[in-house]
């Protein structure tokens, strides 16, 4: 009788746990939407049509794991290929710890290069460093210095270690910035774009890819059974959106005083 109380107790305890987080989430949704918000957003919205209106550019992306660009960004990304630019995608290292899956690495590689082309990347380059070793890879500045030096970027996109967002803090993200901060200062008239910020002052409406978007994050976490809590968020992305609830855009701000429903955010450095 005593075991059964005990098993009860532990059984409510992490079903007030779980109701406790889904309750923030639907909360900090909204409230992330306000914190990360643009101090001009109009403004912010003027930098983004900017940047969409370029052409025959090429662009670089160095983020840490694969889904990273297609979480962040990948909107963004498929709106400049559609423009005719040229999107490359830097996957640090393969992510082989994100699940308890054998021969991970190569399975998230694939998914990514059939993402890739869902999104219309130019290419897609894996340095295969260790997942969740990325601050240990003294050199990574320097292979991105090597790219650039190699494809000669107009712009740059990858995580704002300077001014992190306020939530989900990943050591790995945290130095695929920094090694991309560092690698673009020694280049002159290189543009930045760091997502993951909380000093946006631009705003991309990628509404004409949002199926997009959508699909190749299906397919990019495909790929076997998530940490619990990893699951309770990605269920929580999908749930959010009352209107949509079986589709995940990643990313997603919502600003409807400048026209926009499905927005993805940047500091342009």
């Amino acid at each position: 009788m005593f075991l059964k109380r005990i098993l009860l107790l532990a059984v409510v305890f992490i079903a007030i746990i779980i109701l406790a987080v889904v309750v923030l989430m639907f909360v900090l949704g909204p409230l992330m939407n306000y914190l990360n918000k643009p101090a001009d957003i109009k403004k912010a919205k003027e930098n983004g049509d900017d940047l969409l209106a370029l052409k025959n550019q090429t662009f670089l992306v160095f983020v840490a794991h694969p889904d990273d660009a297609e979480w962040y960004c990948s909107g963004t990304l498929a709106m400049l290929a559609r423009a005719g630019n040229k999107v490359i995608v830097v996957d640090s290292t393969s992510g082989e710890k994100g699940a308890m899956v054998d021969n991970l690495d190569k399975i998230r590689e694939e998914k990514q290069l059939e993402a890739s082309k869902i999104l219309g990347y130019a290419d897609t380059i894996f340095l295969r460093h260790p997942d969740r070793g990325l601050p240990k890879a003294k050199n990574l500045a320097n292979e991105y210095k090597e790219l650039i030096k190699k494809y000669k970027p107009k712009a740059i996109f990858s995580f704002d270690s300077e001014h992190q967002a306020l939530v989900y803090h990943h050591a790995d993200h945290i130095a695929a910035g920094e090694a991309t901060i560092r690698a673009a200062k020694e280049f002159d008239n290189l543009e930045l774009y760091l997502f993951h910020s909380s000093k946006n002052n631009v705003v991309i409406n990628y509404e004409p890819v949002k199926m997009l978007k959508s699909h190749a994050l299906l397919v990019i976490t495909q790929y076997g059974q998530n940490g619990f809590w990893i699951r309770i968020l990605r269920s929580f992305f999908r749930l959010r959106s009352s209107e949509e609830p079986n589709m995940n855009y990643g990313q997603r701000v919502n600003y409807q005083e400048v026209g926009i429903t499905y927005g993805e955010l940047f500091r342009k450095g």
